[in-house]
């Protein structure tokens, strides 16, 4: 269902789901601190260093302010590609609608939603599968917040759309 959904996407969009998912979606014309993008888009700083990379060299994002904490904001093409995202995302769903049925779309979406609502005490029950193991990469120093917030609240700290690099991805290192 995913790629089936990534590909009705990306047939209409110039940025890739993963993109605009992530990253344009968390994206402003005042300016992110770089540094706050991998906890805030939840994916990590070397994903988060490529994307920007593409981001500005597409024209979508340029650097908010050069002197001091360095800050990443929207150009007005990338608030453009933003507006673009949210709005086919919705057509997207509604096409589903029409093509499988409201039922259908329905039920996907309330599956999917109980992965992330499934709890043992006060927990979620996908956060135990994002326990870093003793001496792995995940609750190393460099990622500890992130994967401490993830556990605290993957709905929120986990990426919107899986995000993959040559030597791994985050947060399951596939």
């Amino acid at each position: 269902m995913l790629l089936a959904y990534t590909i009705d996407f990306e047939d209409e969009s110039d940025l890739s789901l993963p993109l605009s998912a992530n990253f344009v979606r968390v994206l402003d014309e005042t300016g992110v601190v770089v540094r706050d993008l991998p906890l805030v888009a939840g994916v990590s700083k070397e994903a988060t260093s490529m994307a920007l990379t593409f981001l500005a060299k597409t024209g979508h994002v340029a650097e908010a302010d050069p002197v001091g904490t360095k800050r990443v904001r929207l150009t007005p093409k990338g608030r453009e590609a933003q507006v673009s995202s949210d709005r086919l995302q919705h057509e997207v769903e509604n096409r589903w609608e029409t093509r499988f049925g409201a039922e259908v779309v329905r039920r996907l979406r309330a599956s999917l939603q109980l992965l992330l609502d499934q709890r043992d005490g006060e927990q979620s029950r996908l956060s135990r599968g994002l326990q870093p193991h003793a001496g792995g990469w995940r609750g190393s120093k460099r990622y500890i917040e992130h994967t401490e917030a993830m556990i605290a609240d993957p709905s929120v700290a986990l990426p919107h759309y899986p995000m993959v690099l040559h030597r791994g991805g985050w947060p399951d290192g596939s």
